[in-house]
């Protein structure tokens, strides 16, 4: 269930109100992902996929870590899940445009970007090792597509029996008790925390229930949140738990019609991403110096 939440501070409420007259991309929350749906790629059968990094161009350094996914049944394609929640900071870049040029960056196309509140688009719970927060699910959709663009590889938001496959990680995901593995409203002070800060899975996946709810898409083409908040009491929390948007997300949102990328009642909500294509190898650093031979002049 999804407490009633008091309104958003009036700066961020402000932000929405300001961006109400630029030109935005129409986006029905209800339809299926606007993302184009990526194969997963095909693993030999004597390979072993492996788990990789990808850095987040305009990020500082910040990356997000792809764990293989054990396949539902033998001969199945690989898939890579995020080992956390994704977090603002390999947010941050696609948001506030860090990956283009200062100068370039208003002339940024407003259809493939987020148009930014005012105020602390983090709600003031945190930014560093923070989920992201209160996007919709269509512009949840947009993220993987940027990246794909500017880091190599294919991305998307997981299905839900992927989803499913990771959070029950072949067994029971609250064997060792819910409190160590989620953050609910029973213990969470009704905020997010930073991700990986209570303890993994079976499989190594951190905060499969708890902390944020995460964007899926269902069978049926549309999106439901899975895995719980902060905002959740723990008696509800399990991975059962299935939450589709309500006009409640957005309530506070003076905008007609309302935003397409945030949801002004939404702190819960956060997301998780699928590489179903892992970007090439970085080239090798032609620029070391060789090594030394005996026939070299010293």
């Amino acid at each position: 269930m999804i407490r009633n939440r008091p309104s958003l501070p009036a700066l961020f409420v402000a932000g929405l109100m300001s961006v109400a007259g630029c030109a935005s991309p129409t986006i029905d929350a209800s339809a299926g992902p606007q993302a184009t749906t990526a194969r997963p790629v095909p693993v030999a059968l004597d390979e072993e996929p492996e788990p990789f990094t990808v850095v987040v161009p305009g990020s500082n350094g910040a990356s997000i870590e792809f764990l293989p996914l054990p396949p539902a049944k033998p001969g199945d394609a690989t898939v890579w899940l995020a080992r956390t929640e994704l977090t603002w900071d390999c947010y941050g870049p696609w948001l506030f445009r860090f990956d283009v040029p200062e100068e370039r960056r208003p002339q940024v196309d407003v259809a493939s970007r987020p148009t930014k509140p005012y105020g602390a688009v983090d709600r003031g719970f945190g930014y560093e090792g923070h989920p992201v927060i209160g996007m919709t699910a269509p512009a949840a959709t947009k993220y993987p597509v940027w990246l794909a663009e500017v880091a190599g590889g294919e991305y998307r938001l997981p299905t839900e029996a992927e989803w499913e496959r990771a959070c029950l990680a072949g067994g029971d995901p609250l064997a060792a008790g819910l409190q160590s593995v989620a953050w609910t409203f029973d213990d969470a002070l009704d905020r997010t925390h930073p991700v990986a800060s209570k303890a993994p899975n079976a499989w190594g996946f951190y905060d499969m229930l708890g902390n944020v709810g995460e964007w899926c898409t269902t069978a049926e083409g549309g999106f439901v949140l899975r895995g719980g908040s902060f905002n959740d009491f723990a008696s509800e929390v399990a991975p059962g738990l299935r939450q589709f948007q309500t006009p409640a997300w957005n309530r506070t949102d003076p905008q007609q019609p309302k935003s397409t990328w945030w949801l002004s009642d939404g702190p819960f909500v956060g997301m998780r991403l699928v590489c179903v294509k892992p970007p090439p190898p970085a080239p090798a650093d032609d620029t070391a110096p060789s090594p030394r031979t005996d026939e070299q002049t010293p």
